[in-house]
């Protein structure tokens, strides 16, 4: 016998054994009966429901916009024909005009400046 035929024979013999491990291995006999080897039973696992969030609707918040209480803006006059003072100027402008401003920021701020308060 040469050498190939013996590689051959024994590669044979070992599948033969393999084989009958693997056999073996999954399947034993016990007083006669044929058992297979136990398996692994899954488990069942709690699976969380999805939450239903409700979707809110937004509410429009009413706006407040107060009406002025006392006058914010200036008011002028054109100087008068006589040199006299109009009743309720409180400033006297650089153009000649006369200022009702009820406050003194930004009284005759179009018109030159203040040149007198009242």
């Amino acid at each position: 016998m040469n050498l190939k035929s013996k590689i051959i024979l024994a590669v044979i013999g070992l599948s033969a054994i393999f084989g009958y491990i693997q056999q073996a291995t999954s399947h034993s006999q016990v007083a006669g009966l044929q058992t297979t080897a136990p398996t692994a039973t899954p488990t069942p696992t709690n699976t969380p429901t999805p939450t239903v969030t409700p979707t809110l609707t937004p509410t429009p918040t009413p706006l407040y916009h107060p009406q002025p209480t006392q006058q914010t803006y200036q008011q002028t006059q054109p100087a008068t024909t006589n040199g006299s003072i109009p009743a309720g100027a409180t400033a006297h402008c650089a153009d000649g005009t006369y200022s009702f401003s009820l406050n003194h920021r930004g009284t005759c701020s179009h018109h030159g400046g203040v040149v007198q308060w009242y």
